[in-house]
């Protein structure tokens, strides 16, 4: 092949490279959002531990508040709940609360068998849900989706994808 032709297909490749890693990181990696203390202020519904009450989630807010997007219908949501409801049990007396958001009908959220004692605040969102995560950092809507909140009203850290307890740990242990 010719000194020419090789420079062009390298050239090629290397962008072609560099597409899809720019594309990789739009899809999978979401974007922080700049604050989120507006999050705090949003009407919606709660399901657990007291069912049908309408609030916000600033009734349960703490100095680091771990919300995390999930419904009924999502295998990994679901499956990541008592690693969230283990680390909530840890460190819900240090100012630290984990708050379930459900992007579900409230009837299904309401009919989910919470008998796994999540322990945590579970608040319903609906379709809104979506809104309420693509705002958080979230463009994809994909689901679980879990964000850390600082006192302030900073986005400290998010996850697309299922979260494991290891993982939020070391968040709570490295955020202030």
């Amino acid at each position: 092949m010719p000194k020419f032709q090789t420079i062009v297909l390298a050239l090629v490749v290397a962008g072609a490279a560099a597409a899809g890693y720019l594309v990789s990181r739009t899809v999978h990696s979401p974007d922080p959002a700049e604050n989120a203390a507006w999050v705090f202020e949003v009407p919606l519904t709660q399901i657990a531990p007291t069912a049908g009450d309408p609030a916000t989630l600033g009734t349960v807010r703490q100095p680091l508040t771990v919300i995390n997007f999930w419904a009924t219908w999502c295998p990994p949501c679901v499956e990541e709940m008592p690693d969230l409801a283990r680390v909530y049990a840890d460190v819900k007396d240090r100012g630290v609360v984990v708050i379930g958001l459900a992007v579900d009908n409230p009837r299904a959220v309401a009919a989910f068998p919470l008998t796994q004692e999540v322990g945590y605040p579970i608040f319903v969102a609906g379709a809104a849900g979506q809104a309420l995560g693509e705002r958080l950092g979230n463009p994809s809507g994909a689901l679980p989706y879990t964000v850390l909140i600082g006192a302030d009203g900073s986005v400290q850290r998010q996850k697309l994808g299922k979260i494991s307890e290891d993982e939020l740990r070391s968040w709570l242990n490295t955020s202030k």
